[in-house]
């Protein structure tokens, strides 16, 4: 994961961090943990992590590694306010408003739908046809159902079946484009 993503910057600390423990705790030896801790320090300089912030993710690794949390969840008494994630700084102006003006409440920022969950489906959350919605609420009113024109579009039982096809979406806070193509089966 490179440093300059858009991913927020407690999560690239928190990959950082869990690298190192990882590092130390598989590696039965001390030469081991040593050889293993320079490869990670390696690979986060090679994605541009500044030397800070390496060594603060190094010292968070050591803590969590000596002085482990207790198993009792320590918000189990605390209400949980959840926000959508939209940048760093606004999420610590969010975090320190609410924590001076209501300490016993946890912020949790949640991402949106990514662009690639609104356009892939998987057999585990298939791609509902319209027409099949449509003929359901039919039966329930006794009416004459509308024409489909998604699965003359590409679904067949409620799976996508159109391949290598080209979408254009676009950026709603910037107008950027994004030009991408649908994956044919392999």
């Amino acid at each position: 994961m490179s440093y300059n993503s858009c991913l927020p910057l407690s999560c690239k600390r928190a990959v950082a961090r869990n690298q190192f423990v990882r590092a130390v705790s598989n590696s039965p030896t001390s030469e081991g943990q040593q050889r293993s801790t320079g490869i990670i320090v390696e690979l986060l300089r090679a994605n541009d992590f500044p030397e800070e912030e390496i060594q603060r993710a190094r010292k968070s690794a050591d803590r969590t590694i000596h002085h482990p949390r207790p198993r009792r969840h320590q918000y189990q008494d605390q209400s949980v306010l959840k926000l959508p994630f939209v940048s760093d700084p606004l999420a610590a102006r969010v975090t320190r408003c609410v924590r001076k003006f209501s300490p016993e409440v946890r912020v949790v920022f949640m991402s949106g739908p990514s662009l690639k969950g609104m356009l892939v489906r998987s057999s585990s959350n298939p791609l509902v046809c319209p027409r099949e919605k449509q003929r359901a609420r039919v039966k329930r009113t006794r009416g004459r159902p509308m024409e489909c024109h998604a699965c003359d579009a590409g679904l067949v039982d409620g799976q996508r079946v159109v391949k290598n096809v080209v979408y254009c979406t676009s950026c709603k806070m910037c107008d950027a484009l994004y030009v991408g193509e649908t994956q044919g089966e392999k």
